[in-house]
């Protein structure tokens, strides 16, 4: 650890010594693989072959005309 003092000039101020401390630091770098696009492309292609895509659709339109019947 390297620690330099510096003190600065008092005439006519009220500045006090300074202590600056210089600590190293590690950079740890990883390598990874992006798969964010492929796992979402997988997810949506078994989403969309094992039919929810359907019964969302099939949802939402019934609950939008069931809320249009009984709202008063």
């Amino acid at each position: 650890m390297d620690t330099y003092s510096m003190v600065m000039p008092t005439e006519n101020t009220t500045l006090m010594p300074a202590t600056v401390t210089v600590e190293p630091q590690i950079l740890v770098a990883q390598k990874f693989k992006d798969t964010l696009g492929d796992d979402f492309a997988k997810a949506w292609n078994n989403f969309v072959d094992s039919g929810q895509l359907w019964a969302l659709i099939i949802g939402l339109a019934l609950g939008w005309i069931f809320g249009k019947l009984l709202n008063f």
